[in-house]
């Protein structure tokens, strides 16, 4: 049985015996050069000026535990961070209601995508897997998924567990018979985006039949989502079978609560709940890759390998690939992105900004993976740090 959590431990040794030094060495190298570019800290902690965000629940279990360690010594900052969901942060930060915001996406699809008027980065700032959740009884083995499988779950395609499609790629695993039901998020939210595009990559033609079906309902799609056969939208309708919720946290409770669930979420969430492999029944699925390989959305191998096949935009989003090959990749997976201002607020909150990146980008990538996110690697560390010193 493949066990995620004793998976990600033994990666993790592994890669801390490997990479520590040259990690520690990069951490030393990114903290000279803020220090050569930026007065002392203490300084700079006494100009600070507070700071307020909001945005991706995919990326909040990150980011809360990063803006709680900046409010200690040495750094001795004022942040908050309200979990929403990436739409909600593009808004408030187009609507400088927030100093700044965190999203799984740029400005892009047909909901929350007018951009600001004024000057602003897209600074990555962690990345992660897209875990499908489930609760299933009586399951012996982890869930195996295909891209087929898991975006027919999620779209009623597939409206019983015992379905030769999921028996398919499970063999030797007797399924129950019971009822599916995907629990899936109907706001404005990075990861919705993220999945309509793996979903329309790897399987256009059920995507396609997933949408003239939705339209073909009486009044469209649940909730007045539009939905397109070619082109991702952050938002998901609910499903007649399923259960509509507003946020990651709900869909990671209602699967926690409800036997014959799955819903995708970021996976500490899923670990929170105790869904982390030591349960078949409760756990995350195993997602078939381009190699044909099933992997887990473990960060400090999975995940990096996936997201090692994506481009960097010019805007500092990033194109993904989820055709990359290799025994480790998974998809879906993705960054999130830190949106700040580069003009047009005070030093004093410029000084607050600097120092969080400064530490996001440094120490916080090596807090990451063990709260499930694969750090970034040197190059885009360094990419966000000489932003932030260049513009914020």
């Amino acid at each position: 049985m493949y066990d995620v959590k004793s998976r990600a431990t033994k990666l993790s040794r592994v890669w801390r015996r490997g990479k520590l030094t040259a990690v520690f060495a990069a951490v030393v190298s990114l903290v000279a050069l803020t220090a050569s570019a930026s007065p002392g800290s203490a300084q700079l902690a006494t100009n600070a000026a507070p700071l307020s965000g909001t945005g991706s629940s995919f990326a909040a279990p990150a980011i809360s535990t990063w803006v709680n360690a900046v409010r200690n010594a040495p750094y001795d900052l004022s942040l908050s961070y309200a979990n929403s969901n990436s739409g909600t942060g593009r808004y408030e930060f187009t609507n400088q209601t927030v100093d700044y915001a965190v999203s799984d996406i740029g400005y892009v699809g047909s909901t929350d995508n007018v951009a600001p008027s004024f000057a602003f980065n897209f600074i990555p700032i962690t990345a992660g897997g897209i875990a499908f959740m489930y609760n299933v009884p009586g399951l012996t083995k982890q869930l195996k998924l295909t891209s087929r499988t898991a975006c027919a779950l999620l779209t009623g395609g597939i409206t019983n567990w015992d379905d030769p499609n999921l028996a398919a790629a499970n063999p030797g695993v007797t399924l129950p018979n019971l009822a599916v039901q995907p629990v899936t998020e109907s706001d404005s939210a990075g990861t919705n985006y993220v999945l309509e595009e793996w979903c329309i990559d790897e399987q256009p033609s059920l995507w396609s039949a997933f949408v003239q079906a939705q339209m073909a309902q009486q009044g469209g799609p649940t909730g007045g989502v539009t939905l397109s056969p070619t082109a991702p939208n952050s938002e998901w309708p609910g499903i007649k079978t399923g259960l509509d919720v507003q946020s990651t946290t709900a869909i990671a409770g209602d699967v926690a609560d409800t036997p014959g669930t799955i819903g995708p979420v970021q996976v500490q969430y899923a670990k929170e709940d105790g869904f982390d492999g030591s349960d078949p029944t409760k756990n995350v699925a195993l997602v078939q890759n381009a190699s044909g390989d099933f992997t887990g959305p473990t960060p400090v191998y999975d995940v990096s390998s996936a997201l090692a096949y994506a481009s960097q935009l010019p805007d500092g989003t990033h194109q993904l690939n989820f055709n990359g090959l290799g025994p480790n990749v998974y998809n879906p997976s993705t960054y999130s992105y830190l949106l700040t201002p580069t003009t047009g607020w005070s030093a004093s909150k410029g000084a607050t900004m600097s120092q969080f990146v400064d530490y996001v980008l440094t120490l916080g990538q090596q807090s990451a993976p063990s709260f499930g996110y694969a750090s970034l690697g040197l190059s885009l560390e360094q990419y966000g740090v000489t932003a932030v010193q260049k513009n914020v």
